[in-house]
């Protein structure tokens, strides 16, 4: 869409942005611990209009988090042609003798 682009542009002008995709122009990491929850996807769509050939890693604390997340981002790459793939969580711990629930494991097969 021309109005996330136009937007995309100008918050690329801001000296602090400059600064960061520098930063990870020379393969820097980024973490959004202090970034509110609400802006996250729309920093993560960011970035990937800034790096497009870069895989973009969101990792969220919570499956519900994840959901969210995953929605908003979907929501601003609309007019991309590949849509977030999502790796859920195996939800057991190493020690344990027994695999995860067969839709855990085929979810990010099949995306």
């Amino acid at each position: 869409m021309a109005a996330d682009r136009q937007l995309f542009d100008r918050i690329s002008k801001i000296p602090a942005v400059q600064a960061l995709v520098r930063r990870l122009e020379l393969g820097g990491a980024f973490s959004c611990v202090n970034v509110s929850i609400a802006a996250q996807p729309f920093l993560a769509t960011w970035m990937h209009q800034q790096f497009p050939d870069r895989p973009l890693v969101i990792i969220a604390d919570t499956l519900r988090t994840q959901e969210g997340l995953q929605q908003d981002v979907t929501t601003w790459l609309q007019s991309a042609v590949r849509a977030p793939l999502f790796y859920p969580a195996w939800e057991i711990l190493p020690h344990e003798a027994r695999l995860p629930h067969a839709d855990v494991i085929s979810q990010p097969l099949s995306s």
